[in-house]
């Protein structure tokens, strides 16, 4: 029984793990492209003459 729970939370820990993966994947871009947008802004701010 109890290798069965250990098994068990294993699979679980596992799965998490993966789900927490392609959520951290898929938010990869947006983070990047909010970055770039960020830096591209300061950039332009800072170019033009105050």
């Amino acid at each position: 029984m109890t290798d069965f729970l250990g098994w068990l939370f294993a699979v679980t820990a596992l799965g998490a793990l993966l789900i927490l993966g392609s959520l951290i994947l898929h938010a990869v871009p947006r983070i990047l492209a909010t970055l770039a947008l960020i830096v591209t802004l300061a950039a332009i701010a800072a170019a033009i003459p105050h």
